[in-house]
Parts: structure tokens; C-alpha cells; sequence
């Protein structure tokens, strides 16, 4: 038996793949079309909202700063000194306080930068570390910062040279510039 539908103009019963109604001659298809557009809304609005549901209960760790109260300044006596390799290969707990320097190489928007840690040959630098603040920070790319700041896992994100990067992500609760570009 094949699908049917209801016209909307005479409540007659007719054929889904019927494009006129067969007593009152209405237009069928419209009806499909506002389903389509009906489905296509729905999925607008779903898609975005289920996929921050999901992200939240996944516990990605790269995405977002996870916030816990902030240490005083005077916790960081006994923080850690940096592990580049630990950090990227996570096998640092999340919020372990950190004590990090490097140079300022490129800023994203207002509060975030990525900072070298190891100078090599011809002035580049290895071992970046995507940093997060809470408030955007007074410093400039070329910069050279002591960080004191909590490890919060790493952060993929596209290279100028438009390959993807993974590095360690440290949101900063406290720094200051050694040397000013």
C-alpha cells in the first residue's frame, strides 16, 4: 500500500507522491517542502547544541580552560619546572602548578599566545606552549616571560604554515616580562 498524506486544504487522504490534491486540485509538494524546511531548521538549531553537549561530556582536553580557584602567588615556590615531553604526551595532572619561561611568537586574539621554550639554530624556537589568561596580558610577540601557570592538557591548533600543531596548554595565573621586545 503506498504512503499517504492528508491535503491540507480538504483533509482528503492522497497519495505522497502526489503533487495536486484529486478533489480540491491544492498543491501537494508544498507540504513536503515545509517538512524539508521544518527537518532542515531543527537540524540547524540541534546540530551546534548537542555538539557542545557532547564536548562538555567528553572531557576533551584541549578546548576549553577548566576553571578552579586560583593559587596564591606564593604556591608556586614548589611548582614544577616545565617537562616539554610530559606535557605534550599529557602525563601531567590537570591543574599541576607550573613554573615556565620562554619568548613570546605569536598572539591569538586577546588572551591567549603561543610561547617558545627552547631557542634552536637561526633564532626559531621548539617546544612551544599554548598559554591562556584570564584577563587579556599586557605583552607583546618577541617578549620574554616567566610563566607561573596550571597545566590544563594540550591544544591542536592550524600553523601559519597551515599544518596542524599539537602543544601543551598552561593557563597563566601569574607572569611577568624579563625583557621587552
Amino acid at each position: 500500500m503506498a504512503a499517504s498524506t492528508l491535503c491540507k486544504s480538504c483533509n482528503s487522504q492522497v497519495l505522497s507522491n502526489s503533487k495536486k490534491c484529486p478533489v480540491c486540485n491544492s498543491s501537494i509538494s508544498s507540504n513536503r517542502f515545509i517538512k524539508i524546511v521544518k527537518i532542515a531548521l531543527v537540524a540547524v538549531i540541534a546540530v551546534p547544541i548537542l555538539s557542545a553537549i557532547l564536548t562538555a561530556i567528553s572531557g576533551y582536553e584541549g578546548t576549553t580552560y577548566q576553571a578552579t580557584a586560583k593559587p596564591l602567588e606564593s604556591d608556586y615556590a614548589d611548582a614544577k619546572v616545565f617537562d616539554y615531553r610530559a606535557a605534550a604526551l599529557q602525563n601531567i595532572p590537570r591543574n599541576e602548578l607550573i613554573r615556565v619561561n620562554g619568548v613570546v611568537i605569536q598572539t591569538y586574539g586577546k588572551n591567549a599566545i603561543r610561547l617558545g621554550t627552547k631557542r634552536v639554530f637561526g633564532g626559531f624556537f621548539e617546544e612551544d606552549v599554548y598559554l591562556t589568561f584570564s584577563e587579556a596580558p599586557q605583552i607583546l610577540e618577541g617578549d620574554t616571560l616567566e610563566i607561573k601557570a596550571r597545566y590544563q592538557g594540550v591544544q591542536i591548533f592550524e600553523t601559519i604554515l597551515k599544518t596542524e600543531s599539537k602543544v601543551p596548554h598552561l593557563h597563566v595565573d601569574y607572569y611577568s616580562v624579563s625583557k621587552m621586545n
